[in-house]
């Protein structure tokens, strides 16, 4: 089925983008069509299919200061040079007609939400293993001594894990606290897990590589079309890499039922899971919808969301 073109949602009309990729991958490309798959505020991102039947992910925004894509492309490269992930090949990104833009390949097969509704009990154990596998190994390694983001000309300087968690988070924190989108009791817990953060997240203090920035739509699985090998990951998308806790990657999975008996056996065929990790996960959920709340507060999604918040605040009081 041809992709449709939606060109008041895309920073480049098919016209656009047609001359984009003339001008980053060869003269001669033609281009089937685009559909819009994410309107962000800033950014759109588009698929692109070519003539050939190559499929492409394309994020455009409006030029400003600072490229927030060369940021991006660069954590794409060093997860691919550092870890076992495999990750979307970057095909160019830079400036082009008034706008910055990222050109990826668009990662074959389905996202894990969409994968795990179509198998049976014992492909769903199959899949979640691999992926445990596969996210503990990057997890193994140590990297170094320092936590904080992997950015280009930046280096982790931090030497405390609570320490970068609690700064990565205060600017949001105060404009939380500072708003009236959730209930005065929540914000007052909200501030007191904020204050106890050196005594919550006490745990592994090594630095690992983190992906940062994990969901069931950013992970990618095909089939290998072959009972005896089942699934593999096709691609992970997205990253916000940092040196910090890996506990933040497997907490991020957690509300979506994905790190099950399965899942942690994989995992910890690769690294160790501290027993602590089943109290401090709910600090890092807790963060996790308060992103959201911050994000996307429309008077329903929070409404959805205070009840999730005040069960998570219980654990941790």
């Amino acid at each position: 089925m041809p992709l449709t073109l939606a060109p008041e949602r895309c920073g480049l009309d098919l016209d656009g983008v047609s001359r984009l990729l003339k001008w980053s991958i060869d003269s001669s490309v033609k281009t089937r069509g685009v559909k819009i798959v994410s309107r962000g505020v800033q950014t759109r991102v588009a698929v692109v299919e070519l003539e050939a039947g190559e499929r492409f992910v394309l994020k455009t925004r409006l030029l400003r200061a600072g490229n927030a894509f060369t940021n991006e492309a660069h954590q794409f490269v060093t997860l691919a040079h550092s870890a076992p992930f495999p990750v979307p090949r970057v095909i160019a990104h830079g400036e082009f007609e008034g706008h910055d833009y990222l050109l990826l390949d668009k990662p074959w097969g389905r996202d894990l939400r969409r994968t795990l509704g179509g198998l049976t009990r014992l492909e769903r154990e199959q899949l979640l293993w691999e992926w445990g596998r596969l996210l503990g190994r990057l997890h193994s390694a140590p990297r170094g001594r320092f936590f904080g983001e992997l950015l280009p000309g930046k280096s982790p300087q931090l030497c405390s894990w609570p320490e970068f968690y609690s700064r990565l988070w205060q600017h949001k924190i105060a404009q939380l606290l500072r708003s009236d989108r959730l209930p005065g009791p929540v914000l007052d817990a909200v501030a007191w897990v904020h204050s106890s953060l050196p005594r919550l997240l006490r745990g592994d203090e090594i630095p690992r590589l983190i992906h940062g920035n994990l969901d069931p739509t950013r992970i990618f699985f095909e089939s290998s079309g072959e009972a005896d090998l089942g699934w593999r990951v096709s691609g992970v998308t997205d990253p916000l890499l940092a040196h910090g806790n890996p506990e933040l990657d497997l907490a991020m999975l957690e509300p979506h039922c994905v790190v099950d008996a399965s899942f942690l056996a994989g995992y910890q065929s690769e690294m160790h899971l501290d027993e602590g990790y089943h109290q401090r996960k709910w600090v890092y959920m807790l963060y996790g919808t308060l992103e959201k709340v911050r994000t996307h507060g429309s008077a329903h999604h929070v409404l959805g969301a205070v009840g999730f918040l005040e069960r998570i605040l219980r654990h941790l009081q």
